[in-house]
This record gives C-alpha cells, sequence and structure tokens, in this order.
C-alpha cells in the first residue's frame, strides 16, 4: 500500500509518497520514500547509530541476503547522505510478486535523517551512464 504523508524531516516539500516492500527470505515488511530524483535504493542496518530512530532496520536475518565488500555513498547534498555496503536480497512488492536478488545500500551511517519516517528510500529514476554504481532495484 502506499500512502501521502506529510513531511516530516524532509526540507523544502510538503508532502511524501510512502510505500511498503517486503525485504529478504522472511519478508519483513519496511516503509520507503519514493524518490524519483534519484536511482539508489537504499535501507538501515541494525548497526546504524547515525539514522533515524523513529525508522525499523533491516534485520540480518533474511537466509537469502548478500552483503559484499563494495563501499558505496549516496549524497543528497552537503548535509544529507547515506553510508554502507552494496547488498542484494529479494524483495517482494506483495505475497506473489517477487524481484530476485535486488541491489540495495545496507546503510551503516547517516547524515540528516535524524527524524526520518521511512525505513529507507526507493530510488525510481533512471541511471546515467554505464559506470554507475548506484544501488538499482527493478530496472536498469
Amino acid at each position: 500500500m502506499t500512502k501521502l504523508l506529510s513531511a516530516t524531516g524532509i526540507p523544502e516539500t510538503d508532502q511524501f509518497f510512502l510505500t511498503t516492500l517486503y525485504f529478504g527470505s522472511d519478508r519483513q515488511p519496511l516503509s520507503f520514500l519514493l524518490d524519483t530524483g534519484s536511482p539508489s535504493t537504499w535501507v538501515a542496518a541494525p548497526n546504524c547509530k547515525t539514522c533515524s530512530q523513529l525508522s525499523s532496520r533491516f534485520q540480518p536475518a533474511s537466509k537469502t541476503l548478500k552483503k559484499t565488500n563494495t563501499k558505496l555513498k549516496v549524497s543528497y547534498d552537503r548535509k544529507k547522505w547515506v553510508a554502507g555496503y552494496l547488498s542484494h536480497d529479494n524483495v517482494y512488492l506483495n505475497e506473489k510478486n517477487v524481484g530476485e536478488d535486488i541491489s540495495f545500500l545496507y546503510v551503516q551511517m547517516a547524515k540528516g535523517f535524524k527524524n526520518w519516517q521511512a525505513d529507507g528510500v526507493l530510488g525510481l529514476a533512471p541511471r546515467k551512464g554505464k559506470k554507475r554504481r548506484d544501488p538499482k532495484v527493478f530496472i536498469e
């Protein structure tokens, strides 16, 4: 289900869309802000101490979670960024529809998201350039 919410902790906007995706083999429900301006998808790891205390964390109990040693940082501006490791897992839109081995950033550190209401960001913008390493979700 997708909801239109008022923006708390998101400057220069009045409203945003929040949707639920189900991550991993155990289908953990997590809320994502839909971002049409970025191709990057990310979710907070349990050990992210600088992530919002209002959000959930993607627990590493999934049997299909694959973490890599590839470090990435996604910057939104000088005051907002997230950093972590490129990871892959199954992502479900609902009980039947699954994207297998989907790439995302498993965030270990964040700045500028202290009072955020979402568990992560679902980047929907097309990727630019062939060598971009932004985590992708369902389309290349």
